[in-house]
C-alpha cells in the first residue's frame, strides 16, 4: 500500500483544512478536568493526544489508525471515532461529572475522490453540559489515482463500542445533525449520559468501500453509496 511522505501529508491535511477544534485546555491522565469536557486529555495511554479522535485506516490490515490513508479501488477503510469524558471520576456520584444528551454526528465531506481531490471524513462531538459544547476533528482519505473513486457507507457497519458491549448506531441520525445520541454508563444505554472517567470512553467505527466510479455497478448489492439514504 502507498504510503505518503510527511511533506505529501502535510500539503493533503492542509488542502482538507483537517483538524481538531476548537482549542480548548490541556489535561492529564493523572489531572482530569474538574468539569465535563470531551477529548481534551493529552497524555491518554489508549489514544495518546484525544482532539486527535478522528482516524482511519485499511480495514482488517495491521496497520494503526491514522489522519491520512491511500485509499485503493476494491478496498474498505474504516473510520474510527475516540469519546471521553474528561471530568475527575469522583464527580459521577453528585452528578456533576455526568454529562446528559451527549450525541456524535459523523460524516465525510467528498463521496468521489482522485489525486487531485482527497476527502475529508469528520465527527462532532455535542453535549450542552460540556466546556465547550462541541468539538471536532477529521482525518483524510486520498488517493494517487488518475481515476475517479467513489466511498461508499458499508451498510451495517456503524456501531459502537463500550467497553466489551457492542450495539448498532442509527445511521440517519448519525449522518445528520444534530446526530445519534450516544452513551456510555453503568447500564450501556444509548440515552445520552455519559459518565466521567476513562472506564467509560468508547468509540465508534464505521467502514466505506472504495470502487471505481465506472465500475459502481457491479457492487450496489453489497453497499449504500449515500449515508442518507434509508436502510432496509
Amino acid at each position: 500500500m502507498r504510503e505518503y511522505t510527511d511533506e505529501e501529508m502535510k500539503t493533503i491535511l492542509r488542502s482538507v483544512n483537517c483538524g481538531y477544534g476548537p482549542e480548548r485546555t490541556d489535561f492529564t491522565m493523572k489531572d482530569p478536568a474538574g468539569y465535563i469536557t470531551f477529548n481534551s486529555i493529552i497524555d491518554n495511554p489508549g489514544v495518546g493526544n484525544e482532539r486527535n479522535f478522528v482516524r482511519v485506516k485499511e480495514y482488517n490490515s495491521e496497520k494503526p489508525f491514522e489522519n491520512i490513508v491511500c485509499v485503493r479501488p476494491d478496498y474498505e477503510y474504516e473510520i474510527y471515532i475516540y469519546f471521553h469524558n474528561d471530568a475527575m471520576s469522583k464527580l459521577n456520584a453528585s452528578g456533576e461529572g455526568i454529562a446528559h444528551n451527549t450525541r456524535i454526528q459523523g460524516g465525510f465531506k467528498k463521496r468521489i475522490i482522485n489525486k487531485d481531490n482527497p476527502s475529508l471524513v469528520y465527527a462532532t462531538i455535542r453535549c450542552e453540559d460540556a466546556t465547550p459544547p462541541e468539538i471536532w476533528d477529521g482525518a483524510v482519505l486520498a488517493t494517487d489515482s488518475e481515476e475517479d473513486i467513489e466511498l461508499l457507507y458499508v451498510t451495517n457497519s456503524l456501531k459502537i463500542y463500550l467497553g466489551d458491549v457492542v450495539q448498532p448506531l442509527p445511521k440517519d441520525d448519525f449522518f445528520n445533525n444534530p446526530g445519534a445520541l450516544i452513551g456510555c454508563n453503568p447500564e450501556n444505554k444509548l440515552n445520552g449520559d455519559v459518565y466521567a472517567c476513562a472506564e467509560y470512553s468508547g468509540y465508534i467505527k464505521y467502514r466505506l468501500h472504495a470502487v471505481l466510479v465506472k465500475e459502481k455497478h457491479k457492487i450496489m448489492d453489497q453497499v449504500i453509496p449515500n449515508p442518507n439514504r434509508k436502510e432496509d
